[in-house]
């Protein structure tokens, strides 16, 4: 008896199952909308740990050629749009029902759920501004006197190191993080000469692939109700207690006064603390430490990425190399070469380069949002409110029909303004890369001293930009082998 009511349970649960699945799988089919046949398990999520999510993205932008695509999130339905005016709408014009991300880390992660990239209105208003104030013209006068000297060991680095090949996204986020220690947090720091370093320590944790770590991830961004539930980390915990221990010592350390202009990003938390512990903790330790960690995640890998396909397509583009190191020595000659700033000021090439390489290789060009309200895409489609909505950035970024040969290197192309939301490597709408311009003096400093100094060229053997791997198991668009060049010094 027990045998057959326990058979009786176990069916009625597989044809409640069933009838749920059919109800899933025919949502986008019921609206009209464009899907490929999700998998009754991870929906379309079936390219996880096998593909870079912007390949996917590319994928179904290249296979539909439609205005959006149905796609599901295990079994949540999510809309990727696919033109230009879709994303203006979703990013700009009706960004106030797209105010949110939806990736979501664990309430029960502070660093996770409190910090700029995460964290869902009203509080992400409130720091947004907060922090801004570290990214204003006046204020970045300091990221580039830092970045101008650690340029400069980048070249001492190199020349140390011979003409042999060498390793680029190591050797960036050494830099990278070295701008960042220096700059942001006023740490004495030689990662970029040795490798080592108090936060350097930290990011080559956060570099370090495991499975716990990309299910984390996963779960974070297509499944934020498994990250709830199984309380998923944005850090890894020994990451998370190395930074806080840095963070106290130099707020131990270091004395701010609340009515003063603050210079850097450690100032700006430093009074965010402040005025906390004076106005009944409106921003808690945590929220202070949680905003050091989005900076430093969101900053650091994304641009020695960056720096390596540049560096790479440089590399594998002798024409291109030679015609920016002309305006570079052009530059130079006329604001001399302890002018950093006036040098990169006055090359426009440079700027036509890093788009180019950002286009080609953005860190992560697709942008998540989620509908609060019940919304109009076009007078075709609704979608329900809670609906995750993802802008292919990536996909309209190697679309011939806005970029004619999109997969080669072609700088002259941005000497024209690109179509409006066709190119969006840091985003677009308030929710906009807070540090993009921090980044683009990051980059220029690296890529004009380096290429001032020496010549770069391909090493024997090594694939084409646009045919060298991607990382399968991360979720931005990073090397998924180790790029490297040779270094010919120029004097």
């Amino acid at each position: 008896m027990l045998f057959f009511l326990l058979l009786t349970i176990i069916i009625c649960v597989l044809v409640m199952f069933y009838i749920k699945w059919v109800k899933v799988r025919s949502y986008w089919a019921e609206r009209g909308v464009p899907f490929d046949p999700p998998n009754p398990f991870l929906g379309s999520l079936t390219f996880l740990m096998r593909k870079n999510p912007s390949l996917w993205m590319r994928d179904i932008y290249e296979r539909h050629r439609s205005r959006y695509v149905g796609v599901w999130l295990f079994w949540r339905p999510a809309l990727v749009v696919n033109t230009p005016e879709l994303a203006r709408n979703i990013l700009v014009r009706d960004s106030g029902n797209f105010r949110n991300k939806f990736m979501t880390a664990s309430t029960s992660d502070p660093i996770g759920s409190l910090n700029l990239l995460l964290t869902k209105d009203p509080a992400w208003t409130g720091i947004r501004k907060r922090v801004s104030l570290a990214f204003t013209s006046s204020k970045l006068k300091s990221v580039q006197a830092v970045a101008a000297a650690k340029s400069l060991d980048l070249v001492t680095r190199i020349h140390e190191e011979g003409v042999a090949e060498i390793s680029l996204r190591t050797m960036f986020s050494d830099y990278t993080t070295d701008v960042f220690s220096a700059a942001s947090l006023e740490l004495d720091s030689n990662t970029t000469l040795t490798g080592e370093g108090a936060v350097r320590d930290i990011t080559k944790e956060i570099m370090e692939f495991s499975l716990p770590r990309g299910l984390a991830w996963c779960a974070i961004f297509f499944w934020p109700d498994m990250a709830e539930l199984f309380r998923v980390n944005f850090l890894p915990k020994k990451s998370t207690d190395f930074l806080r221990r840095i963070l106290r010592a130099k707020f131990k350390a270091k004395s701010v006064e609340l009515n003063k202009d603050p210079k850097t990003v450690l100032e700006i938390l430093m009074q965010m603390m402040r005025k906390s512990q004076d106005q009944e903790k409106a921003y808690s330790e945590d929220c202070i430490m949680a905003q050091a960690a989005a900076l430093l995640v969101g900053g650091y890998e994304t641009t020695s990425s960056a720096l390596t396909y540049i560096t790479y397509l440089l590399a594998h583009s002798p024409r291109q190399q030679e015609k920016l190191y002309q305006e570079l020595l052009v530059a130079e000659e006329k604001h001399g070469h302890h002018n950093m700033e006036g040098v990169i000021a006055d090359c426009q090439y440079i700027d036509c380069v890093i788009k180019e390489a950002l286009r080609m290789f953005p860190p992560m060009a697709w942008l998540d949002r989620v509908a609060l309200h019940d919304y109009k895409v076009d007078d075709s489609l609704t979608i329900e409110a809670g609906t995750p909505v993802y802008v292919n950035g990536v996909g309209m970024q190697v679309d011939p029909e806005f970029y004619p040969d999109p997969y080669t290197f072609d700088p002259e192309r941005f000497t024209a303004e690109s179509i409006p939301y066709t190119y969006m490597p840091f985003g677009d709408g308030p929710r906009i890369c807070i540090g993009k311009r921090y980044a683009m003096i990051t980059l220029k400093n690296a890529i004009a001293a380096i290429i001032l100094n020496f010549e770069v060229l391909p090493c024997p053997n090594s694939p084409k930009p646009a045919e060298a791997e991607i990382q399968k198991k991360g979720l931005f668009l990073m090397p998924g082998e180790d790029l490297k060049v040779k270094f010919i010094s120029r004097k």
